[in-house]
C-alpha cells in the first residue's frame, strides 16, 4: 500500500511540474505573441536600421516584403522577451535549489539580458559591416550586388541573435562552475581544444560558408572563453 500510495503521489507531483512547465511556457508565448505585434508597428524602421550597411534591398515576389516584416518582428518579440523568458525558466528550476543559490536568479536575468544585447550590439556595429565590406570587395567592379531583402535579413538577424547567444558563455561558466560541472583549472588546461571547437562552432553558426565570417565569430569567442575563465576563478573566490 505504502509504495502505491508513493508512485500516486510522484505522479501527482510529476503532473504538477508539468502543468507549472506548460503554465510558464504560456506566458513566454504571450509575451513574444504581444511584443512581436508591437514589433510589427516598427518593423520598417526596423527594416530600415538593420539594412544601413546596404544602400538598397530588393524583394523578389509580391508577399515577400511583408513575411519579411512578420519574420523581423518575431525575432525582435523575442529578443525583446528574454528577460521574461529568462525569470520563467528560472523560477521553473528554482523550487530545487538551495536558499544560497536561489540569491542569483535577479543577477541571473539582469546579467543574461546585459550580455545577449552586447553579443548582438558587437555583431551590428563591428562584424557585420567589416564583414558585409570584405565580401561585397570580391565582386570587384564587374559585378555590381543585387541583395534581396530575405537573403540579407536572414543572414544578419542569424548574426545578431548566433552572437547574443554566445555571449552568454561567461554566465553559463559562472554557473556551471558554481554547480561544480567544470573546473578553472580544467578549463585552463583545455584551451587547445576549445580553440579548435571554437572554429566549428563558428563555421555552423555562421549563415555563409566564407572563412572571413568564421574567423570574425571566432576571435571574439576565443576572448570570451578567456574571460570565462577568469569568471570560473572569481566565482570560486
Amino acid at each position: 500500500m505504502d509504495t502505491g500510495k508513493k508512485q500516486r503521489e510522484r505522479k501527482l507531483h510529476f503532473s504538477e511540474h508539468l502543468e507549472e512547465l506548460r503554465r510558464r511556457i504560456i506566458y513566454c508565448l504571450i509575451s513574444i505573441l504581444i511584443l512581436s505585434v508591437f514589433s510589427f508597428v516598427f518593423s520598417s524602421k526596423i527594416i530600415k536600421i538593420l539594412s544601413h550597411p546596404i544602400e538598397s534591398l530588393y524583394f523578389f515576389t509580391p508577399t515577400e516584403a511583408f513575411f519579411v516584416k512578420v519574420k523581423v518582428s518575431i525575432v525582435c518579440g523575442f529578443v525583446l522577451s528574454l528577460p521574461v523568458i529568462i525569470y520563467h525558466i528560472w523560477s521553473f528550476i528554482i523550487p530545487a535549489l538551495i536558499p544560497k543559490e536561489k540569491k542569483y536568479a535577479a543577477p541571473l536575468v539582469v546579467s543574461s539580458s546585459i550580455l545577449f544585447l552586447v553579443g548582438a550590439s558587437f555583431s551590428y556595429f563591428i562584424i557585420i559591416p567589416i564583414g558585409l565590406k570584405v565580401l561585397l570587395s570580391f565582386g570587384g567592379a564587374e559585378l555590381v550586388p543585387l541583395i534581396g531583402v530575405s537573403k540579407y535579413l536572414n543572414f544578419i538577424l542569424w548574426l545578431l541573435v548566433s552572437f547574443g547567444i554566445v555571449f552568454e558563455l561567461p554566465v553559463v561558466i559562472f554557473f556551471l562552475t558554481k554547480l561544480g560541472v567544470v573546473e578553472t583549472e580544467t578549463l585552463k588546461a583545455k584551451r587547445k581544444h576549445a580553440i579548435l571547437l571554437i572554429f566549428i562552432l563558428a563555421g555552423v553558426l555562421t549563415p555563409t560558408v566564407d572563412f572571413v565570417t568564421q574567423i570574425l565569430m571566432g576571435i571574439p569567442l576565443i576572448l570570451l572563453y578567456e574571460i570565462s575563465i577568469l569568471v570560473s576563478r572569481l566565482s570560486k573566490k
